[in-house]
């Protein structure tokens, strides 16, 4: 956009030299100058105009769509360092980042601020990063925790998610973006193990698995709580045909209503069921379901047999040899 938007200026401001020019009959080399002039002029005040927007952005903390262009740098220091000490977690966020700036688009909302927030709500994980499923190869650290700490650890992410955008010198429309992704949520997972193991009153306890909040209250970062959540939840899936897609969305949106998680955000009951319809497609096109066609699971199922066979013939085999070396002792 400020591409066009540079061209269009360059290509009138132009025009109307050469046309002032002509009306009131100035001389060729005259006019020749005078367009010289304008290509010099119109790079420079371009230039000068950029470094002071930058300098204004950075001084009241205003974001445009050219700072969020900036942001959306995937080679930056920060996400380079997620990219790297954080895998999943990056992987995790680039998704977030697709199917929420494509919901965003569908209904008007800011996709780009969508996309930019996508990139860093998960920052705070690069604290401890294989505390979190998509980080972890092997031992679950949250193993040796009970629920209670295991939740702490987790909530903390948005926390020190937010610290590490005010270093970096993030806006604070991105970092309200950070603060709110979650909401105030529970930490279903570690709630659950924890009122499987406790007897009394539970409402009791429900406060320390939730998150602080506060609940989205921005279009972008209600698409991004859901977003976030969709794409989180689809990796449980084994099959990911449209059906189990379009069942798994419109349980993580029925969740997140029914916890009153979307009462302060402006999006209206239209608007999320647009924007539901888009992550159902974004992620059934993403998860590429593969079907099975019955001459397909009819082969998979002879191979299948056939290495059942194979393993019982070496089972076999061992068991005579095994059997040859006890004789021979005897």
């Amino acid at each position: 956009d400020i591409i066009n938007i540079y061209f269009a200026v360059a290509v009138s401001t132009l025009l109307q030299v050469t046309i002032y020019d002509l009306l009131v009959e100035q001389p060729v080399s005259h006019i020749a100058r005078d367009i010289m002039w304008s290509v010099f002029i119109i790079p420079m005040s371009t230039f000068v105009f950029m470094l002071i927007s930058t300098v204004l952005e950075r001084l009241f903390d205003i974001t445009t769509p050219m700072r969020l262009v900036e942001l959306s740098d995937t080679n930056l220091p920060i996400l380079r360092q997620l990219s790297l000490e954080a895998p999943g977690t990056y992987a995790h966020a680039v998704s977030v980042a697709y199917i929420g700036e494509l919901a965003s688009n569908e209904i008007g909302a800011d996709g780009l601020l969508v996309r930019v927030g996508a990139y860093y709500h998960d920052i705070g994980k690069l604290v401890q990063p294989d505390y979190y499923s998509e980080n972890q190869f092997g031992h679950n650290v949250h193993n040796d925790l009970n629920p209670s700490l295991s939740s702490m650890v987790i909530q903390a992410h948005v926390k020190n998610g937010i610290d590490i955008a005010a270093k970096y010198k993030i806006p604070q429309v991105v970092r309200d973006l950070i603060r709110q992704h979650h909401g105030t949520t529970i930490v279903t997972f570690f709630y659950n193990r924890f009122s499987a193991g406790y007897e009394g009153d539970l409402d009791v306890y429900e406060g320390q698995f939730r998150y602080p909040g506060p609940k989205p209250q921005s279009r972008e970062a209600a698409i991004l709580m859901l977003a976030d959540s969709c794409e989180a939840a689809s990796r449980s899936l084994k099959e990911a045909n449209i059906s189990r897609v379009e069942a798994l969305v419109n349980q993580v949106f029925s969740s997140k209503l029914a916890d009153g998680q979307l009462n302060e955000c402006p999006l209206s009951l239209n608007e999320i069921g647009i924007v539901k319809l888009s992550i159902i497609r974004t992620l059934t096109h993403m998860l590429h379901s593969r079907v099975s066609y019955p001459e397909e699971q009819k082969k998979e199922a002879e191979v299948e047999n056939q290495n059942r066979e194979l393993q019982k013939a070496d089972e076999q085999k061992t068991d005579e040899a095994a059997g040859g070396e006890n004789t021979q002792d005897a």
